[in-house]
């Protein structure tokens, strides 16, 4: 009887640890289920967020249009005057201050899986160069914590919104270029940086395009675009307004010379696809194509049928830089780190127009100007290739002396591209921006 009660009781425990080990495997595999759904969960998060199609859909889409342009004009109404304006940079001076140059990095980081997707001459080099003349204007300036900091990201960032919506419809679209740029800094960077901050750069973004004149938009619906304000004043001995004039400002450093050289040619040649229109100044557009195209392939300054050739277009703009009743350069005065940088990369732009009666430089063939070209901008090859093809064509179209002339430009373009890297290290240097600086110049020589 005894020896029968010890074996039940064997089997007792026995069962007795089956079912706890059992269990034990349930709960594991609970955890395990809830884990992988968790991570399943963030990674469907995270790839229907950096979608880009979806991205381009909506944007594209009517309710997207009409989402972003109401969301735009809200945010004109909260930020876009100056009493709302210097409430939120006074507001928000302590955040800014506590604010560091790594989360400045983290957002720049999150916002670079995106800008891969921006389109040629509106691309991953203009973003990453636009980042390196945002440092600069905050290093040269003075003024409110929140002001400068909301500049540095909105001047980084105004173009980002390239990646999701077609640069030459502007004149079409209720929502701008700019307004989807805003908008998508919103969406990305709301739970990375300061609200009110992020606020004030979204609206320099938002106000980034030196518009001087209605824009009577027709898709999905009629809706006028009024003009932004962006001025500086000064308040109490402090400049302010600075988050919009980075913006602006930094644009324009990458839209001049010879980095504006080779993005009007991918951008124009990429715009094709789309047939839209450009501003060939304050208030003149022209078509991405025909006579558009063909003008920019003109080795000259002047015009060819009313519209710039490139070399004149990146002429008017160094105009434009010194009139003071340019809509561009009316504050430029206020900002004398802007006038120095600038003035460097004239200089290069008078080396290269000299370039074109220079018989003694050695011109680039056609494969070697593509290397050029691509380095310069950086946009992901299938994209690139397809603004080369059309490149390609306009190309064939030109004669010998004409090639040639291009060739001797682009050899200079090459060499100057690369001293226009290590300048950008030479003003970054000993400052705090130092090593966001080297980090962005690693990745355009890398690119």
């Amino acid at each position: 009887m005894n020896e029968l009660w010890i074996w039940l009781l064997i089997v007792a425990v026995f069962v007795l640890l089956i079912c706890a080990v059992g269990a034990i495997c349930l709960i594991a595999l609970g955890c395990g289920v809830s884990v992988v759904s968790y991570l399943i969960f963030r990674y469907k998060k995270r790839s229907f967020k950096m979608d880009e199609k979806f991205m381009k859909a909506y944007v594209k889409s009517a309710a997207g249009q009409i989402v972003i342009r109401d969301w735009s004009e809200d945010l004109r109404n909260r930020v876009g005057n100056p009493d709302a304006y210097l409430k939120l940079v006074l507001d928000n001076n302590a955040a800014a201050m506590a604010f560091d140059l790594f989360k400045v990095e983290q957002l720049m980081d999150t916002l670079e899986d995106y800008a891969k997707f921006m389109s040629p001459g509106h691309d991953i080099g203009h973003f990453r160069r636009d980042g390196l003349s945002a440092m600069i204007l905050f290093n040269g300036i003075n003024g409110h914590p929140a002001d400068k900091l909301a500049g540095l990201i909105a001047g980084w960032a105004h173009d980002i919104g390239n990646a999701m919506t077609a640069r030459y419809q502007d004149k079409v679209n209720n929502a701008s270029h700019a307004s989807v740029s805003a908008w998508a800094l919103n969406m990305l960077g709301r739970n990375m940086m300061p609200d009110g901050v992020l606020d004030l750069a979204c609206y320099a973004v938002l106000a980034h395009g030196h518009m001087v004149a209605t824009l009577n938009t027709t898709f999905p619906e009629p809706f006028k675009v009024e003009p932004y304000w962006a001025d500086l004043w000064v308040n109490e001995g402090v400049v302010v307004g600075w988050a919009n004039q980075i913006a602006r400002k930094a644009d324009r450093m990458d839209t001049c010379a010879l980095t504006q050289l080779a993005r009007h040619f991918l951008s124009r040649c990429h715009g094709v696809e789309e047939a839209g229109e450009d501003l060939a100044d304050a208030n003149t557009w022209v078509t991405t194509g025909g006579d558009g195209l063909k003008a920019i392939f003109k080795p000259t300054l002047g015009k060819f049928k009313n519209v710039p050739t490139t070399l004149q277009h990146c002429r008017n703009y160094e105009g434009s830089y010194q009139a003071f009743n340019s809509p561009y350069a009316g504050q430029d005065y206020m900002v004398p780190v802007f006038g120095r940088f600038t003035t460097y990369k004239f200089s290069q732009l008078d080396r290269i127009v000299a370039a074109l009666r220079d018989f003694n430089i050695t011109p680039l063939d056609i494969t070697e100007i593509k290397v050029v070209m691509s380095h310069i901008s950086g946009a992901l090859p299938s994209s690139f290739e397809q603004a080369w093809e059309v490149f390609l064509i306009e190309w064939e179209l030109l004669n010998d002396d004409e090639q040639n002339a291009w060739g001797r430009v682009f050899r200079v373009v090459q060499e100057e591209y690369q001293k226009l890297l290590g300048h950008y290290l030479e003003v970054t240097a000993n400052t705090p921006m130092a090593p966001l600086a080297q980090k962005l110049v690693a990745s355009l020589l890398s690119q």
